[in-house]
C-alpha cells in the first residue's frame, strides 16, 4: 500500500512542475506591416492561435474577400487556408463562399490556420484543438477582388514570445 502512495505523489508532483512551466507570463509582440492601397487597407492582430483580420473598402464598389485563395503564410511559405467563426473542424478544407465588403465598410473576423488544427485524444479534453501560432514570419496572404479583378497583398510579420518579468 505504500509503494501505491509515494506512486501517486510522485505523479502528483510531477503534474505540479509540469503545471509551473504552463503559467510563464508571456507577451507576443507582432512587428507586421499593414496594408493601404488604393481599393481597400487591410490589418492583421495575432493572438495566442488567430488573427484578428480587418479590411476597410475604401471604393464606391463592393470588394470581395476570396477566402479560398486567403492564405496562411509561416517561415516566408503558404500553408494552408484558415477556418473562420461558424466554420466546422469537418469542414474547415471545403471552399467558403467569399466575404462581401460593402463600399466603404469595414470587415472584421478572427481567423485560424487549418494548418495548426489537430485531433487531441487527451482523456480530459478530447476533440479538435489549435496550436500555437509559430514564432518566426507569420502572416495572411490577403486575395480581394475589387471588380473584377483579383488584388494580392501580403501582411507579414514576426511574433516575437516575451516573458513578462
Amino acid at each position: 500500500a505504500m509503494k501505491k502512495i509515494f506512486g501517486t505523489f510522485g505523479i502528483f508532483i510531477l503534474f505540479l512542475q509540469l503545471s509551473g512551466c504552463v503559467s510563464t507570463p508571456m507577451r507576443y509582440v507582432w512587428n507586421g506591416n499593414s496594408v493601404d492601397n488604393k481599393y481597400f487597407s487591410a490589418t492583421v492582430e495575432p493572438s495566442l492561435k488567430s488573427f484578428v483580420l480587418t479590411i476597410k473598402n475604401k471604393t464606391n464598389s463592393d470588394l470581395g474577400l476570396n477566402w479560398d485563395k486567403t492564405l496562411f503564410i509561416s517561415n516566408g511559405q503558404t500553408k494552408g487556408r484558415f477556418m473562420i467563426d461558424g466554420t466546422l473542424y469537418k469542414e474547415r478544407n471545403a471552399s467558403k463562399p467569399s466575404d462581401i465588403i460593402f463600399s466603404g465598410g469595414t470587415l472584421s473576423k478572427t481567423i485560424w490556420p487549418n494548418d495548426l488544427v489537430y485531433w487531441s485524444s487527451n482523456q480530459f479534453d478530447p476533440g479538435w484543438k489549435h496550436t500555437s501560432l509559430p514564432g518566426g514570419e507569420t502572416g495572411v496572404y490577403l486575395a480581394v477582388v475589387v471588380d473584377g479583378i483579383e488584388i494580392n497583398e501580403k501582411i507579414v510579420g514576426t511574433i516575437l514570445r516575451e516573458r513578462i518579468e
